[in-house]
């Protein structure tokens, strides 16, 4: 008998115990690198090992269908920056994360990362 409660209210779920205990070991040394996961570089080598980078396209497609809940990408909120004034288009498109795709929002054209997520199901 385990001394865990299930919730079966609206909301999260109950994580299976593997995953939580991957998760906790995690925490403290992910790939044995001796460090947390929360304590590593977004940019280094160990991070880079352990992301898959076709989930992080699913991550950015779900942030961008999001705003329901309050999520945008990075794009997104630099075309609303531009549109209110306050980031010049020439350094948005600079710093985004697809110039070609930043354009087409600011002009409000579908880029082919909405096409994708469009019929990606």
């Amino acid at each position: 008998m385990t001394d865990r409660i299930h919730n079966f209210s609206a909301g999260p779920a109950v994580l299976p115990e593997p995953v939580l205990r991957k998760a906790q070991e995690a925490i403290w040394n992910v790939a044995g690198s001796g460090i947390g996961i929360v304590e590593h570089s977004h940019r280094g080598k160990v991070f880079d090992r352990i992301l898959d980078a076709q989930q992080t396209d699913s991550i950015i497609e779900v942030i961008r269908e999001g705003a329901y809940y309050g999520m945008q990408t990075f794009d997104q909120a630099l075309v609303a920056l531009v549109r209110e004034g306050l980031v010049r288009e020439d350094d948005a498109k600079r710093i985004s994360s697809s110039p070609h795709d930043f354009s087409l929002s600011l002009r409000g054209e579908v880029t082919r990362d909405a096409v994708r997520a469009e019929y990606a199901y």
